[in-house]
């Protein structure tokens, strides 16, 4: 890289050597020019100066938009750009703050009693850079908390460093992430193109508040205050581990059983019934299963009955066994279609409680092609690094949606555009308007001109 390109790149002018025009730092108008005490010639040194020089101006920023928050304006974007500021400078830990703050200000806007019917939605809900600055948080969190956890302690931010501490083990970033993404996407493309997503999203976080502790938050998309919720989690997790200790487990198995946890509530996720639809379909997959399981048992039974040479009353025992297995396989049947029963209940439950909740509006679409490929991008990777193929999936129907719902836009444009270029060549030749309008002859003028 030259220092010509990097000279180019950058808006603020680095010190150079004086004008040897003129004699003792003096301009031609006869104005003094203080001489430099440096000169940048390298790479390096124009780097330096660059990165000081954008340091110096972030310092300033922080300070305006600190006093600019200080005064509570309404709106999220002073404090987004507060926490964009904080960020840049690497105040991850105050970055935080703020935004959490912002998601407790929506969740109290939303849960207000004026939202009786079909609410408005939020500031926050609407606006997909908001969700989309949350989500590269929790990528640079996910990062930091990494490092820590390898020893890599590069971080110097005192604050951010006492809470890595306490949540770099616990603090579930992928999650949040993936939930802040999903957020971005519906905001961008709008509510009409991503309903199943959104349906989707809010049956697992149902799932995931019921696998996990009770009195965990009741916030809609689980991103809760975080220190809160961290000590919530760690607590859990500290019950857990000392379960494993009393039982005979080793400390350095720890993060071999939070694996299998993750393992054990994505299973958990990925076999909860969706609709009614699908809950038949796997009571029909067990079913069929378990009677030729019963069948098989049957089978290789009678055979193992006809091998042995047994006298009559050998045979009348295991005539009796064979009763008691067969009693015991009608009684699974019976147990499976129980089941069966319990949660097509649940589920019914659960849909009638859906559907009795408050309604929100659908959001508009509001974003480009090159802001929407951008987020669905973020979130499929998100989804491969989750194993949750299926929102991958979602959110490519969404942006399928998106730009079907974009294309009959222009189209429709396109139609109402030649509608009007029809009439406009009409109008000379209508009875109902004889008397052209100014704009009809001025136009006419630059025609001929």
């Amino acid at each position: 890289m030259s220092i010509a390109h990097l000279h180019s790149q950058c808006l603020i002018v680095p010190p150079t050597l004086d004008d040897e025009s003129g004699d003792d730092g003096e301009k031609e108008d006869g104005q003094t020019e203080q001489p430099t005490s440096s000169k940048v010639l390298t790479p390096e040194e124009y780097l330096h100066f660059h990165k000081t020089e954008r340091f110096q101006w972030l310092e300033e920023a922080k300070e305006d938009f600190q006093s600019a928050d200080n005064l509570r304006p309404p709106g999220i974007s002073v404090p987004s750009k507060l926490a964009y500021t904080q960020m840049e400078l690497g105040n991850i830990s105050e970055a935080l703050t703020i935004l959490t703050d912002l998601k407790s200000k929506s969740q109290k806007e939303i849960d207000s009693p004026k939202n009786t019917n079909k609410r408005n939605r939020t500031e926050l809900d609407r606006s997909c850079s908001a969700w989309l600055l949350y989500a590269d948080l929790m990528l640079i969190i996910g990062h930091e908390c990494r490092q820590w956890n390898r020893g890599i302690q590069t971080n110097e931010n005192y604050m951010f460093r006492r809470w890595l501490r306490k949540y770099s083990n616990n603090f579930d970033w992928q999650e949040r992430r993936f939930q802040a993404l999903c957020m971005a996407l519906e905001a961008a493309v709008g509510s009409k193109a991503c309903t199943r997503l959104v349906m989707w999203i809010k049956e697992r976080t149902r799932v995931l508040k019921s696998k996990g502790p009770k009195d965990e938050d009741e916030s809609r998309w689980q991103v809760c205050d975080t220190y809160e919720m961290d000590r919530k989690i760690q607590q859990h997790k500290a019950s857990l581990d000392k379960d494993g200790k009393e039982s005979g487990g080793d400390t350095n198995d720890v993060p071999i059983i939070e694996n299998k946890m993750e393992a054990t509530v994505d299973i958990a996720v990925e076999a909860e019934p969706l609709s009614l639809e699908r809950l038949n379909k796997n009571f029909n997959q067990d079913r069929s299963a378990l009677v030729c399981s019963h069948q098989d048992r049957l089978s290789s039974f009678d055979e193992a009955t006809q091998t042995l040479d047994l006298d009559s009353e050998e045979l009348a025992l295991r005539e009796i066994e064979k009763a008691t297995l067969v009693t015991k396989q009608r009684k699974g049947l019976i147990d499976l279609a129980v089941k069966y029963h319990e949660d097509k209940t649940h589920l019914i439950k659960c849909s009638d409680s859906n559907c009795t909740e408050v309604q929100e509006k659908d959001l508009p679409l509001s974003a480009t092609c090159a802001i929407v490929t951008d987020i669905a991008v973020q979130l499929v990777k998100q989804c491969l690094a989750m194993n949750l193929y299926h929102a991958g999936t979602l959110a490519c129907e969404a942006v399928s949606s998106y730009l079907k719902e974009r294309a009959c836009r222009v189209e429709d444009r396109t139609q109402r555009w030649k509608r009007f270029e029809e009439r406009q060549e009409l109008n000379g030749k209508s009875v109902l308007q004889l008397d052209k309008e100014a704009y009809d002859t001025v136009s006419i003028l630059f025609k001929k001109l």
